[in-house]
């Protein structure tokens, strides 16, 4: 059963791009994914995600290329692993530019924002992609994120977006 309609074909760029990155758990998964999350149950405890919806999500993604899947472990229970791919880790600045939206324009009230800052001038971000402060791109390289909320103000370098060693 597809996840929603499909709209891959369609002449509109936003919408093609809808059709990958749309869906709201997908985004949330991609933010985990960005924090380091590499298995399914680290997913499922940091999202809410029930295990269905996750399964789902996760085949999802692999086949439109934002995630790889690699099994990790030997023996009798080796485990799926999840890692960014390129295309994934390119997802970053709309992940920031959907944050920066919601902390200006999102519903009351609002407890606690995501923040941005710049590793190289230490500069909270004002924009998607771009350090305003001293021009330089914003990256998963040269990210580091302040969670609100149940994290307490963890910083979380960006090392889910690290190619691994081979």
């Amino acid at each position: 059963m597809p996840l929603r309609s499909d709209w891959s074909t369609r002449p509109c760029t936003i919408a093609r791009g809808i059709d990958v990155v749309g869906d709201p758990w997908v985004l949330l998964i991609l933010r985990e994914a960005f924090a380091g999350a590499r298995r399914f149950e680290e997913f499922a405890s940091r999202t809410g995600i029930t295990d269905k919806a996750l399964s789902a999500r996760l085949r999802t993604m692999v086949e439109s290329g934002l995630l790889e899947r690699s099994t990790a472990g030997d023996g009798a229970r080796p485990r799926a692993e999840y890692r960014l791919t390129e295309s994934g880790a390119a997802t970053l600045p709309i992940l920031h530019a959907f944050a920066l939206w919601a902390d200006e324009h999102g519903p009351e009230p609002r407890p606690g924002r995501l923040g941005i800052n710049c590793v190289a001038c230490g500069a909270r971000a004002e924009a998607a992609d771009v350090c305003v402060s001293c021009g330089r791109r914003l990256t998963p390289d040269n990210v580091r994120w302040t969670r609100p909320g149940e994290w307490d103000g963890a910083q979380v370098e960006l090392v889910g977006a690290a190619i691994p060693a081979n």
